[in-house]
């Protein structure tokens, strides 16, 4: 029921919670309605440059928004947040992976091997980052290193 904790947000907003929570929240539950529209991803776009404006660039809401801009065909804002989010906390392997998909996405696998190494530093056991890291290294000519990367993530 999206909409109705987005009423109950705006109301808990009115009555003087922090705006930068309030808002990634908001931004949370209109991504969670259903069907996904472009005018729900406008939504919480503008719910996300909310948090981040007046609660701070947490990685939290860069990570959101960086999901909602790659949703909206904007790859280059979303890697700027996911860069911005990684800055904030360098040790968190999930926004790795997700800068490294993205990276993938923009056809810059040699950047996305990198960010699938470091991730795989703090969660080794990640079999679908190890394929996705393989997926790469074939793309980039790495034969024998990307087929050794796939064939470690099946077994």
């Amino acid at each position: 029921r999206p909409d109705a904790a987005i009423v109950m947000l705006d109301r808990a907003e009115a009555l003087g919670a922090p705006v930068g929570r309030t808002a990634l929240l908001k931004a949370r539950a209109v991504l969670s309605g259903e069907p996904m529209t472009p005018q729900r991803l406008d939504r919480a776009a503008r719910e996300l440059d909310r948090a981040v404006l007046r609660g701070g660039p947490t990685a939290p809401a860069l990570a959101l928004r960086a999901e909602v801009s790659e949703r909206q065909g904007q790859l280059n804002a979303a890697k700027r947040d996911l860069d911005l989010a990684i800055e904030a906390r360098p040790d968190a392997p999930e926004l790795r992976y997700a800068r490294a998909r993205l990276l993938e996405k923009m056809d810059r696998c040699g950047e996305a091997v990198r960010d699938y190494d470091v991730a795989l530093l703090k969660d080794p056991d990640n079999d679908d980052a190890i394929a996705a890291r393989g997926r790469c290294k074939l793309s980039d000519g790495r034969i024998f290193d990307g087929l050794g990367d796939m064939i470690y993530a099946l077994f």
